[in-house]
């Protein structure tokens, strides 16, 4: 099965990137029970601290700065690091801070790239600007895109989320997570423990965002039951136009016509179970009827997998927001 990749993103400092980071590894391994590395690509490497330093609770920590010179190079890099993670882990958490001289196409190898932000112009401008000159990611037609989660990060409980974070502010559809409150314990306890150790508010309010990181991990698996079954109708429809794009368009070309297999859709091939966390804690887990089940791709499927349910696209859980700058397709 492949591992759940998470890359908690953004191209400004200070927004809380490494709290979310190491806490929400902390959460994956403690509460859900799954294997979970973070993969620390920056160079400060202050999530990777934290895990080295604090309680151990089961999460590994590999910081591995990439520093590669030119796009191309970086991403065959990073994306090494990224391959090696995947073989030994359930979950992989990135931290990174984002830079012009990086590839978009590194995004591609997510399942969910979340975007922590304050709620002040700055920092929503800076968030609105990495979606926006990445927005070809998110609406990507070669296979399931990513699914972007905004974070509203080191906010008060007082403080007005809806006015910065809807649609009309962003150019693409994404999901809005409950906030990551600004609290002056979390800062004590870096290189210590980890959030979901912390009784009341502030455990509790970090616990229902890991959870709802999940739910929306659970709804993006949904999403591969569409993918395409041919390397011709993976073919890059978007306008990204760089030498791996090209490359591969022609290799599809190529090879348009033979049977389809996971060894042709590679990384994006359906998840072995319905539940991309198999093992995780029952107590915790928050995936419901009314979602559906993950896809499967057993070998000997039952009637019901083979598609006798019928049943509408999963709804988003009301703790997950799902917004976006285009109407909502019936």
């Amino acid at each position: 099965m492949s591992a759940l990749k998470i890359i908690v993103v953004s191209q400004k400092g200070g927004v809380g990137k490494s709290t979310i980071s190491a806490n929400l590894a902390a959460w994956f391994r403690a509460e859900a029970g799954r294997s979970t590395v973070v993969l620390d690509l920056d160079p400060h490497g202050s999530s990777s601290t934290w895990i080295r330093d604090a309680r151990p609770i089961g999460v590994d920590a590999i910081h591995q700065p990439v520093e590669e010179v030119g796009a191309r190079r970086w991403l065959l890099s990073a994306r090494a690091h990224l391959r090696r993670a995947t073989e030994h882990y359930d979950v992989v958490v990135v931290d990174l801070t984002w830079t012009i001289s990086m590839d978009s196409e590194f995004l591609l190898g997510f399942d969910l790239v979340l975007v922590p932000s304050g709620i002040s112009e700055i920092e929503v401008q800076a968030s609105m600007d990495f979606i926006e000159k990445n927005r070809w990611v998110f609406e990507s037609l070669r296979t399931v895109p990513p699914t972007l989660v905004i974070c509203p990060s080191r906010v008060r409980q007082d403080q007005m989320l809806d006015h910065a974070f809807n649609g009309k502010n962003f150019p693409v559809r994404f999901v809005l997570s409950p906030p990551v409150y600004d609290d002056p314990n979390i800062r004590t306890l870096f290189r210590k423990d980890y959030l979901i150790s912390r009784p009341g508010p502030v455990g509790h309010n970090f616990r229902q965002f890991a959870e709802a990181i999940l739910q929306a991990a659970h709804i993006h698996m949904s999403n591969y039951k569409d993918l395409p079954t041919t390397m011709e109708g993976r073919r890059a429809l978007d306008n990204h136009n760089t030498l791996l794009t090209r490359h591969m368009a022609q290799r599809s070309r190529g090879v348009a016509g033979l049977p389809s297999s996971p060894a042709f859709l590679g990384k994006v091939a359906a998840p072995e179970s319905d539940n991309p966390m198999p093992n995780a804690n029952p107590a915790r887990r928050t995936v419901n009827s009314e979602m559906g089940d993950a896809p499967a791709a057993r070998p000997k499927p039952d009637a019901k997998s083979m598609g006798g349910d019928r049943r509408p696209p999963p709804r988003t859980p009301a703790f997950l927001k799902l917004l976006g700058g285009f109407d909502k397709k019936p």
